[in-house]
């Protein structure tokens, strides 16, 4: 998996969590639904996104940064791997 899947499933993750559609989002950070389905499956450039995109994004899912980034492994990767699976399994 690239980083930008990686990444890609991290937001539709927090999104999920959040109970939240990817067009709720979308329009909270005022990006186009297209846009953020793009995100989601890792084929836009997410790595190369503004930071204010990838701020407001975190912010609105209520995640770090850093989190959203793939940059905090440890506590919050059990969850990751969990809701992964979960959203597989769906």
């Amino acid at each position: 998996m690239s980083e930008e899947q990686d990444l890609g499933l991290r937001l539709l993750i927090a999104i999920r969590k959040k109970g939240k559609t990817q067009g709720e989002v979308a329009r909270a950070v005022g990006i186009s639904d297209k846009h953020m389905s793009q995100l989601v499956n890792g084929g836009s450039r997410i790595l190369q996104a503004k930071g204010a995109l990838l701020i407001g994004l975190s912010r609105e899912l209520g995640v770090t940064l850093e989190h959203l980034l793939g940059l905090d492994e440890g506590a919050e990767e059990k969850d990751f791997v969990g809701a992964a699976a979960q959203l597989v399994s769906a």
